[in-house]
């Protein structure tokens, strides 16, 4: 075969290792990322800079921005990066933050077994350790929670975690005390370079009008309908016949009609165009919300919020009047409509609330389907705030978008899961109480320690980080270590206060989250044997 010589031929090659210096190289990866990770940790953390391809250098201090395209040279490195980046991916995905807080734990723990097993002892054993003690741990936590005060304390303690300009966390602070934790709260990218905030106690869809020639107010590209019939139905009209029943029928009744459907294609869709140029009656037409089993669920949603049904069979005479759904108004544009006091089945939304937060309780569910089971709710309380994110260009508007989209998803979880005493405290009083536990049993061991040792390392690094002197931060722990005791040392007051009236608390979510996904990683990585990358050539 002749090959041009200005091809280039690559071939994949592995490259094994099966001695521990490719663990110890992946461990050398974790704890370099780790590092930088540890100096970023608390209310007295650094900035790191960070460069960028094609991009000037920036200054920054979020975990999740540090750790996500971070590279190294050398492959075994890399490899461990790659660990301590899915770690934290995880992390976030379940509570939205505790990034800092997993690579801390990740990076001690794996440090402490790679040395016991230097002294001969067995991966295996260790691991079961690792485990009995996670678990022990996880069972102590809860007993930390005060559910009573935390609510206000939750959302000012995690919106300290991120570097946001102060004018949004004051928007998020207004957004939640206007759609509650339960309402929606849209992210959205501004076209301005200043941040707005838009409150609305109504219904409200992303599905706009189907064609604009529906659209009424042509100069702002929207329709208004008073007191509408609203048909819903998830099948897709294509007949004319079947625009032309529900037309009929509401034209006997001196009505405007919504039509919420799959699609509207075809005939029905030159119908539809035609009626409105001809005002034989007001109407307009959207796409139903969502798709595929949710598509249905989202439209009964609508159904219970209106005091309709959705109709699924065809139509092919007059429907049923209480298939129709009603509200005092309905604003349709080209991307949204609004439903302005829907006359809502109050028993119908009741379950619909309860049948919805049931199964955001799935531990199953992706990131992605939880958020859209969350809107759903939001829906069925009728409150919804925009957050417009501005930014002065598209990198900063990308970082701006992430950090808002985290931090808010942080704290509904935190007032869902509630809140626990922080600075690392509730970590090291969770420790004593689990070793004490244990050691009743006679169950302790050096895997089970190497957790507990790891546990105060998060709060060592903030000690660290506030430029505490060694016998002070020795002496702030083992006062932690006091299991009864509530108080927690406040590094920006430089005293001992109650948590949550100095706001000094974390999400319990957060806090298992990265002690789970920690310690899971970490017994994975120290039962391993062999190390294999993959490079071209």
């Amino acid at each position: 075969m002749m090959v041009r010589p200005d091809h280039v031929l690559a071939r994949v090659l592995s490259d094994s290792t099966f001695t521990t210096n490719g663990l110890l190289g992946m461990a050398s990866g974790i704890r370099i990322l780790a590092r930088l990770v540890r100096c970023c940790y608390g209310p007295k953390k650094r900035l790191v800079v960070m460069t960028r391809k094609l991009d000037s250098p920036v200054l920054v201090s979020d975990t999740y921005l540090i750790c996500k395209d971070f590279e190294l040279e050398d492959r075994h490195q890399t490899m461990g990066v790659r660990v301590l980046q899915a770690a934290i991916s995880t992390v976030n995905q379940a509570a939205g933050d505790g990034a800092a807080t997993a690579a801390i734990l990740l990076d001690s723990i794996i440090e402490g077994g790679l040395r016991q097993i230097r002294y001969g002892i067995d991966p295996a054993i260790l691991r079961n350790g690792i485990d009995l003690a996670t678990r022990q741990v996880l069972q102590v936590l809860p007993r930390y929670v005060q559910h009573a005060r935390d609510d206000r304390c939750v959302v000012t303690a995690l919106l300290r975690t991120v570097s946001l300009d102060r004018q949004i966390p004051g928007m998020i602070e207004d957004a939640l005390d206007a759609v509650g934790a339960d309402g929606i709260i849209l992210v959205r990218e501004s076209r301005k370079t200043f941040s707005e905030l838009a409150v609305a106690d109504a219904l409200q869809l992303d599905n706009g009008l189907v064609m604009m020639l529906l659209a009424k107010d042509t100069l702002n590209g929207e329709t208004r309908l008073e007191e509408p019939y609203i048909f819903l139905t998830d099948k897709v009209i294509v007949l004319a016949h079947e625009i032309r029943v529900l037309i009929e029928q509401v034209s006997a009744l001196n009505g405007s009609l919504l039509i919420v459907a799959k699609d509207i294609e075809g005939e029905a869709l030159s119908l539809l165009g035609t009626s409105h140029l001809a005002e034989t009656i007001s109407v307009a037409a959207i796409q139903a919300p969502e798709y595929g089993d949710q598509r249905l669920e989202a439209l009964r949603d609508v159904a219970a919020l209106t005091g309709g049904m959705v109709y699924e069979g065809r139509l092919c005479g007059p429907i049923p009047e209480e298939f129709f759904g009603r509200a005092d108004e309905v604003v349709v544009t080209k991307c949204s409509t609004t439903f302005v006091r829907p006359h809502s089945d109050s028993s119908q939304v009741e379950l619909r609330i309860v049948e919805v937060r049931q199964q955001s309780v799935d531990e199953r569910l992706s990131q992605y389907d939880r958020e859209r089971r969350e809107k759903r709710l939001g829906n069925l309380l009728c409150k919804t705030a925009t957050l417009s994110v501005g930014a002065q260009n598209d990198v900063e508007m990308g970082e701006l978008l992430e950090k808002v989209r985290r931090v808010l998803y942080a704290i509904r979880t935190g007032l869902k899961h509630g809140a626990v005493p922080g600075a690392g405290a509730t970590l090291i009083r969770a420790a004593a109480e689990a070793e004490a536990s244990l050691a009743a049993d006679g169950k302790t061991s050096a895997g089970a320690n190497i957790v507990f040792k790891a546990l105060r390392q998060p709060c060592r690094q903030l000690l660290r980080n506030a430029a505490l002197d060694d016998a002070l931060a020795l002496q702030i722990m083992d006062h932690y270590s006091a299991v009864d005791d509530n108080e927690i040392y406040d590094l920006e007051r430089r005293c001992w206060a109650d948590p949550y009236e100095s706001c000094v608390v974390d999400s319990l979510q957060t806090l298992s989250s990265a002690i789970q996904t920690a310690s899971s990683v970490a017994s994975v990585f120290l039962s391993a044997n062999a190390a294999m990358s993959q490079h071209l050539v």
